[in-house]
């Protein structure tokens, strides 16, 4: 896992794919977000380092304390849900299944977020 986490932290996860992303143009944004994605990389890194098994609520604890680090609003909506892809990646790596609505929060705020579950939880 460690070595995973090594791993991607030398990604550069803003760069345009085909059809999907057209990238971050500006390059100190660019820099900036891997820099925080590097960051957050490394906490993972030391609590694993630290600890035989971290429990879910630090896992969830460093992936916030990560991605709250940047504000959304800065970001265009494209960005943002690439920021937030990138932050899906380390619960793969971390074997999360979910991130209890931290990254959905960060992306859509709080009030859409909710009404997003509040429909997900109306069944027809």
């Amino acid at each position: 896992m460690i070595q995973q986490l090594r791993q991607f932290q030398q990604q550069n996860h803003f760069l345009p794919e085909i059809f999907l992303y057209a990238g971050i143009k500006n390059p100190q944004l660019k820099q900036k977000l891997n820099q925080n994605l590097t960051h957050t990389s490394q906490a993972f890194i030391k609590l694993y380092e630290s600890q035989t098994l971290p429990s879910k609520k630090q896992l969830l604890k460093t992936l916030a304390d990560g991605i709250n680090q940047i504000d959304p609003y800065s970001l265009d909506t494209d960005d943002r849900e690439q920021v937030a892809v990138s932050y899906e990646k380390f619960l793969d790596i971390i074997d999360l299944e979910s991130s209890d609505e931290i990254l959905n929060t960060w992306v859509y705020g709080e009030v859409i977020n909710k009404l997003i579950e509040q429909k997900k939880s109306v069944k027809p």
